[in-house]
């Protein structure tokens, strides 16, 4: 599982790098074998409103949004291509701290 790290919110070199860790060894646990990849963006409270209201209909920051692309079944069953997407993490730093 490959997690790509992205966003506003100021993280040092060695924070983005534990960060992506971590969320790489949850992936792993919950979906051995999927060779997917995870989007994880670091979001301030104006981005995160926008996107829960794109995508729930709530015009009001969240602490975090998920945005699946590929089901958890079809990523741990082996028959994704790989690298394919399996989804999109939003964390609203502000209100998630």
């Amino acid at each position: 599982m490959r997690v790509r790290i992205t966003g506003m919110a100021p993280l040092s070199r060695g924070d983005a790098r534990k960060l992506r860790r971590s969320v790489e060894r949850m992936a792993a646990r919950l979906l051995p074998g999927a060779d997917a990849e995870l989007g994880v963006a670091l979001l301030d409270e104006d981005a995160v409103r926008r996107l829960n209201a794109e995508f729930r209909g709530l015009d009001e920051p969240t602490d975090v949004l998920a945005v699946p692309m590929m089901s958890a079944r079809k990523a741990g069953s082996g028959t994704s291509r790989k690298g394919e997407p399996l989804g999109d993490i939003a964390i609203c730093v502000p209100v998630a701290a």
